[in-house]
């Protein structure tokens, strides 16, 4: 409510408080660019009025570093939550008030038309911004622009993540407390904890090390299962569209290799999900006594441009709208909220949360029971463009590349970075732009190489049904040949058959219908062979 004493205050250059010299420095300090001065002048005057509007409005201006109190409406950010601003509100005359309304208006205004239009433009790169951030078990990544890795958490005890020798990363992942990257060559790697190297990896893929180092031509890349016990997984998405998958399959969450025509894949805490190119979704299987989770609950689902994935199935519609089943035998959050949800541009899922991202850079979640303990508050967030989440963790990467981790244990650690170096997401874009264009090029060779060896396959098959023809027609010839021959020669004992006369031919003539059966003989295996060969008769 306004106060009463300060019901005929007016503008700062004409109220009377401004006659006050501690004030009077208080703004002279702020168009100097003196903001910790002007700040400790105001409390002086507050010490003398703790209702004076203008002292709260010039610590307003030194906390957001402004040197009128027309360029508020210039601001980076809202700044309805400050203290000082809500003050302002309180204590002001109605004209203060409007005047400072105003610019806040009017920054939320410009704020939300520069975001839209940042939004347009980073629309076509949303899941290459998903892919810059994700978390652990206990730890959270981040993939620079550059190729480099960061990371921050508990990392088994170990001094330091064994990231920072990473280059050329095109996308990270983690299971459990183990961190997966994606090279620009196709190929998987894994962070190494301390006593492991490059031939000897421990826990959950310790035995199929070999197997995914094999892994070849993947484009994407994304880790499933708790990361207790022994569950865990990882998905590898060719560029073929056909899927790999290696680690935990006790309940066939590995059994993706019929799937094909694949876009995006979510690995899920007991299970994986499959983003088809015509926008519907495939599932592997998972089934226990008390949750049921079954192909048949997303076979219907239609228009998705991107899948999540933990106890349950998220899947983000063409409209904006979120689709959600799965995690039957655990409901930490009423589902129907998250089918509420519209204007989601992007969706990440936890063991027990989901969130989604808005158009406007800003986040939602449902309430979690708190028996799950998922670290989901995301009320505070803006200026979001990518969102992720595993286990109970959560992280937001912002538009001037900073992130925001749902966990304050490990906050300060993440503060410091910079995910779009100085080029900020504009440069960011163009690394994508190129990452596209390389892999483009890459596609474009390999199925190029693909073409040439179908068309030498073909080539080779067709020189050698060319000589095997001609190797035939050889054959026909000298099998008509020699029947030709062979015809003659019966017609010829057939003559001599006729022909003999006397009683001392007998033996003669035994030999000559011997002959004859042994010509007749040859020449059924002649047809045969023609017949075989094709001839025609």
């Amino acid at each position: 409510m306004e106060n009463q004493t300060n019901n005929n205050s007016v503008p700062a250059e004409e109220s009377p408080q401004i006659a006050n010299p501690l004030l009077k420095r208080a703004f002279m300090f702020l168009e100097d660019g003196n903001w910790e001065s002007a700040d400790e002048y105001c409390e002086k005057v507050l010490d003398q009025n703790p209702e004076d509007a203008y002292a709260y409005l010039g610590k307003l201006m030194a906390e957001l570093k402004v040197g009128r109190k027309e360029t508020l409406a210039d601001c980076e950010q809202p700044f309805s939550d400050s203290s000082n601003y809500q003050k302002v509100l309180r204590f002001g005359s109605k004209a203060l008030i409007q005047e400072v309304e105003e610019y806040h208006k009017s920054a939320i205004e410009r704020l939300h038309k520069e975001f839209a239009q940042l939004r347009e433009k980073i629309a076509p790169y949303q899941n290459a911004l998903q892919g810059m951030i994700c978390c652990g078990r206990n730890h959270f990544v981040g993939l620079r622009a550059d190729g480099r890795v960061v990371a921050a958490g508990d990392d088994l005890g170990d001094q330091d993540f064994n990231v920072q020798d990473w280059r050329d990363i095109i996308g990270i992942t983690a299971v459990g407390d183990d961190t997966f990257a994606l090279r620009s060559n196709g190929t998987v790697t894994k962070e190494l904890h301390e006593d492991e190297n490059e031939n000897n990896w421990y826990g959950i893929f310790e035995e199929h090390r070999q197997e995914i180092k094999r892994w070849k031509n993947i484009v994407a890349i994304s880790g499933g299962g708790n990361g207790f016990m022994g569950c865990g997984h990882i998905v590898g998405l060719r560029a073929d569209g056909t899927v790999v998958a290696a680690g935990n399959n006790n309940n066939g969450q590995c059994n993706v290799e019929a799937w094909h025509d694949i876009v995006a894949i979510a690995a899920g805490t007991n299970h994986t999900v499959g983003l088809r190119s015509d926008g519907t979704v495939v599932s592997t299987k998972y089934s226990r006594k008390d949750d049921i989770f079954a192909r048949d609950q997303v076979q219907d689902w239609r228009n998705i441009i991107a899948i999540a994935a933990g106890k349950h199935t998220v899947g983000l519609r063409s409209d904006g709208t979120v689709a959600i089943t799965g995690g039957d035998g655990d409901r930490p959050f009423d589902r129907n909220q998250i089918r509420e949800w519209r204007d989601i541009v992007a969706i990440a899922a936890g063991e027990f949360h989901v969130i989604g991202l808005r158009s406007d850079g800003t986040a939602v979640a449902p309430e979690v029971n708190r028996y799950y303990g998922s670290k989901c508050d995301v009320e505070d967030w803006r200026n979001v463009v990518a969102i992720t989440a595993y286990g109970e963790n959560s992280a937001a990467l912002c538009a001037n590349g900073s992130v925001i981790v749902g966990d304050n244990l490990y906050e300060g650690d993440v503060q410091k970075w910079d995910l779009f170096g100085s080029g900020g997401i504009d440069g960011c874009i163009e690394h994508f732009k190129a990452r596209k264009a390389r892999a483009e090029k890459a596609e474009a060779e390999r199925k190029a190489a693909i073409e040439r060896a179908e068309a030498e396959r073909k080539a080779a098959e067709e020189k050698a049904r060319a000589a095997a023809e001609k190797r035939r027609q050889e054959k026909i010839t000298a099998l008509e040949a020699e029947r030709t021959d062979l015809q003659a020669r019966v017609l010829a004992v057939q003559d001599e058959l006729a022909n003999l006369k006397g009683l001392f031919t007998g033996r003669r003539r035994k030999e000559l219908e011997e002959k004859t059966a042994e010509i007749m003989s040859r020449l059924h295996e002649i047809s045969k062979e023609l017949k075989t060969l094709g001839a025609k008769r």
